[in-house]
């Protein structure tokens, strides 16, 4: 067995659904196929301004659930993590790239990945994960060319064979314990409003937020963004971990506010 070097966030939302690691070796096989997924993830985030409308809504919105937020559904299957969270990573590349080079790109990480299919579908029991079944997002990607039989026109190099095995390290990121339970702001009550705020802690090893920040929120100016920070000392979570053990880390968390 070999091992590949990853560092995975694995996601659940509810404590009966927490993704368990049990065991953390791959096959060789294994580790090339969970590399075409995290090669495909980041060309559709770098090129995710030529893809269609509705795959990028889709793709985000799966972001927001590896960011942890409490209204959206349940964890990911361990090959859509590698692919949202290498996807994210794309975003953050994202530049002027030309249409064509984006197409080709992303037609040949579809098919390399069609091409290993066994491969990819093992890499659940490789990572000795129990969790849901792969929702496969790059299926969204270069159908044309699977239907027409297409082979890839290049092919990225792996990892040698040769190489010496790495450890995998796996973190899980900060979790809420309990879903936040915040009032609505006596302005956004007022005018009938509900809204949404996002915020950034650090959640300590004993599962309490400090040195919270506003990131983001709805309808500026309805006391959204203060009410979440305001609420940093009830906040309670279930700390990262890093192979097991709990440390202090930065999360990003969003507190939704309804009437």
């Amino acid at each position: 067995m070999s091992l590949i070097a990853l560092s995975i966030i694995l996601l659940s939302q509810e404590p009966q659904t927490v993704t368990t690691v049990e065991r953390l070796e791959l096959t060789r096989a294994q580790s090339e196929a969970a590399s075409l997924i995290l090669q495909a993830g980041r060309v559709a985030g770098r090129c995710a301004a030529h893809l269609p409308a509705e795959t990028v809504v889709a793709f985000d919105a799966a972001m927001l659930q590896m960011r942890g937020d409490p209204m959206v559904g349940p964890g990911l299957a361990v090959q859509d993590v590698l692919f949202f969270d290498s996807y994210g990573r794309g975003k953050i590349e994202a530049g002027q790239n030309e249409r064509a080079r984006c197409e080709g790109e992303i037609v040949d990480a579809r098919l390399l990945i069609e091409g290993r299919r066994a491969d990819v579908d093992s890499l659940g029991s490789g990572f000795g994960v129990s969790g849901p079944a792969s929702s496969r997002p790059w299926e969204r990607l270069g159908q044309a060319a699977v239907d027409a039989g297409e082979a890839p026109r290049h092919r990225t190099p792996l990892a040698p064979r040769g190489a010496a095995p790495e450890p995998v390290t796996v973190q899980i990121p900060p979790q809420w314990a309990q879903p936040p339970r915040v009032p609505l702001p006596r302005q956004a009550r007022e005018a009938g409003v509900s809204g949404w705020a996002s915020i950034e802690c650090i959640v300590t090893v004993s599962g309490r937020a400090r040195d919270c920040r506003l990131m983001a929120e709805s309808s500026p100016g309805l006391g959204f963004g203060e009410a979440a920070l305001g609420a940093e000392n009830a906040y309670r979570f279930r700390p990262s971990t890093i192979n097991g053990q709990p440390v202090e880390s930065r999360g990003a968390f969003r507190i939704r506010f309804r009437p």
